[in-house]
């Protein structure tokens, strides 16, 4: 080994850093089983995301570290899917009385304000739409005051850009959406000068990430993007998920539910993941009142809000199975559906869709105090 170059490896009283012998290995994952085991014991391990339990038992947890990706194209889910995790997970650190541990929604297509009307759409029952519509009723607004008391006490730190002035007056908002470097840097805050344990980070969405002006080419910008999202799991020892878009080619599929390979600008998403959650909406194509046959689904006749989430990959578990709810994203809810096989040919008409009324499928949230929401 010369000394002349400069990728020389650091050299220690036991050999150099990254080799080791098969005891040493051995050694490593038995202190790495050791610590899934206590994370598991003291919710650290992210589990039971979807709160339906058909789900739940097919997906592993997400442990410190990993690295999940959610994709699908434009208006099929992809971030509703992301924040129904997020609710799930908020829910358990309540539960837990976890108050060192927080999730962290970090968004560089919507703004903050926006991300926010949906966590208040989800404890209010009051459609995002209508809050952000300037037409809240007198009735929603007691509904809205509540929500607003309860999400304001959440374990949930957002990063992202606001809409424009507020009467606030920092010098933190801005209207611009933040590049990896400004992103880390609130997460350092967050960790150390907030002194709060990061358990889940949600980054909305890979392609909005700001690219740097010493990058001008969009896929070596995306490409390490991409990396960036797994040196910051490593890093805060924290599961990531990472959105992305998938590639408008797969919109010209029969059937556009997106797999490992189609990220937009990003062949290595599907690489780099340890998990990846595919999402599809079919009134989006081949649209509401159409037909789809789709895996075990056979003559589906599409309705609006149906969602298909598909489990394209997972490392330590099944995968390349798909599921079908019925999803209000408006009002931040889902359920599975249990669908009949329909007879096109058949006048009998005892076809139908149901969905389980199990309470296991909602989150529930504990009562504040309410606060002012305004006149």
């Amino acid at each position: 080994m010369t000394q002349n170059t400069s990728n020389i490896l650091q050299i220690e009283d036991d050999g150099p850093v990254g080799v080791y012998d098969s005891g040493e290995a051995v050694q490593l994952t038995l202190e790495t089983m050791a610590e899934r085991k206590a994370a598991m014991a003291d919710d650290r391990a992210v589990s039971n995301m979807f709160g339906i339990p058909e789900i739940d038992e097919l997906v592993v947890p997400l442990w410190p570290g990993d690295y999940a990706f959610t994709i699908g194209l434009p208006s099929n889910g992809k971030s509703f899917l992301a924040r129904m995790q997020a609710l799930r997970i908020l829910n358990m650190l309540m539960s837990g009385n976890h108050t060192d541990r927080v999730v962290v929604w970090a968004t560089a297509e919507e703004s903050v304000e926006r991300v926010t009307t949906a966590w208040l759409a989800a404890i209010s029952g009051v459609s995002a739409t209508d809050m952000l519509s300037g037409k809240l009723s007198n009735v929603h607004s007691v509904t809205v005051n509540a929500a607003v008391s309860e999400v304001a006490s959440w374990p949930l730190y957002v990063i992202g850009h606001v809409l424009g002035n507020h009467s606030s007056g920092t010098s933190k908002h801005t209207s611009s959406r933040l590049s990896t470097a400004d992103i880390e840097a609130c997460l350092d805050y967050i960790r150390d000068g907030r002194e709060k344990q990061i358990v889940f980070f949600v980054m909305d969405y890979l392609q909005r990430v700001r690219k740097p002006l010493e990058i001008s080419n969009r896929e070596e910008h995306i490409r390490l993007t991409v990396d960036w999202g797994r040196d910051i799991a490593n890093k805060f020892s924290t599961p990531v998920n990472m959105v992305t878009q998938a590639k408008f080619s797969v919109f010209d599929r029969s059937i556009p539910v997106p797999g490992l390979e189609d990220s937009e600008w990003s062949a290595n998403a599907g690489q780099s993941a340890d998990t990846m959650f595919s999402v599809w909406m079919p009134q989006t194509k081949p649209g509401v009142g159409e037909v789809v046959n789709y895996g075990k689904w056979r003559n589906l006749i599409v309705e609006r809000g149906m969602l298909f989430v598909y489990v394209a990959k997972q490392k330590m578990g099944e995968a390349q199975v798909a599921f079908l709810l019925r999803a209000q994203p408006h009002l931040m809810k889902w359920e599975l559906l249990e669908i009949q096989e329909i007879d096109l040919n058949s006048n009998s008409g005892d076809a139908k869709i149901g969905a389980s009324n199990s309470r296991a499928y909602f989150n529930e949230w504990p009562q504040q105090a309410q606060v002012p929401f305004g006149d």
